[in-house]
């Protein structure tokens, strides 16, 4: 069984929107990004109005916490583009 451990989350702040990366570590010194993300037009909706929100689970591998960010950030720029802004999680 491999042990997990959460190490750091980021608030992503990108096309009006707040997004959440989250870092871990498994066994053998595996890092992981996640950033769940999601997509639509409202997330609410009255009878008979469209409407529909869509959760994604974007993950990248890495060798160190910071290269499991760096390859979670390389896909932000690539899926909104290089206006965004993130901010340690406390």
């Amino acid at each position: 069984m491999s042990s997990l451990k959460w190490t750091r989350s980021y608030d992503l702040l990108v096309q009006n929107k707040h997004f959440r990366i989250f870092i871990s570590e498994h066994d053998g010194n595996q890092f992981y990004a996640g950033c769940l993300w999601h997509e639509g037009n409202r997330a609410l909706k009255a009878p008979g109005q469209m409407g529909s929100l869509n959760f994604y689970l974007e993950n990248r591998p890495g060798n160190s916490e910071q290269d499991a960010l760096d390859q979670i950030l390389d896909w932000v720029k690539t899926k909104f583009g290089e206006n965004f802004e993130l901010k340690e999680s406390k």
